[in-house]
C-alpha cells in the first residue's frame, strides 16, 4: 500500500516539474506547487489501488455468482434442453402430418385423367 501512495507522489510531482518546463518557468519558482502535486497524486494512488482492490473483489463475487448461476442452470438446463427437443420433433411431426393431409387431399381431389 505504501509503494502505490509513493508511486502518485512521484507521478504528481513529475506532472508539476513537467509542467514547469513546458511553460518555460524556472521549475522551483513556487516550492508549494510540488507539494501539492506529491500530495494529490498520492491521495491519487492510493484510491487507485483501493478502487483496484474493490473492482477485483466485486469481480470475485461476479464470477462465485455466476458459477452456481450455471450449476443450477445445468441442472433445470437438461430439463429444458429436453422440452424443447420435444417441441422441436412435435413441430417437425405437425409439419409432416400437415403436408400428408394436403397430399391425400389432393389426391382424393384431383379428377381421374
Amino acid at each position: 500500500m505504501i509503494w502505490e501512495t509513493l508511486i502518485g507522489g512521484v507521478v504528481g510531482f513529475t506532472t508539476v516539474v513537467v509542467g514547469r518546463i513546458a511553460q518555460k518557468v524556472h521549475v522551483a519558482k513556487q516550492p508549494w506547487e510540488h507539494l501539492i502535486g506529491i500530495g494529490l497524486g498520492a491521495f491519487a494512488g492510493k484510491k487507485l489501488y483501493d478502487l483496484d482492490k474493490w473492482v477485483n473483489s466485486e469481480y470475485e463475487k461476479t464470477i462465485v455468482l455466476y458459477e452456481r448461476r450455471s450449476e443450477k442452470q445445468d441442472k433445470l438446463g437438461t430439463l429444458c434442453w429436453d422440452f424443447s427437443l420435444l417441441f422441436y420433433y412435435m413441430r417437425i411431426s405437425f409439419v409432416y402430418f400437415v403436408i400428408d393431409r394436403v397430399l391425400l387431399f389432393t389426391l382424393i381431389n384431383t379428377p381421374p385423367s
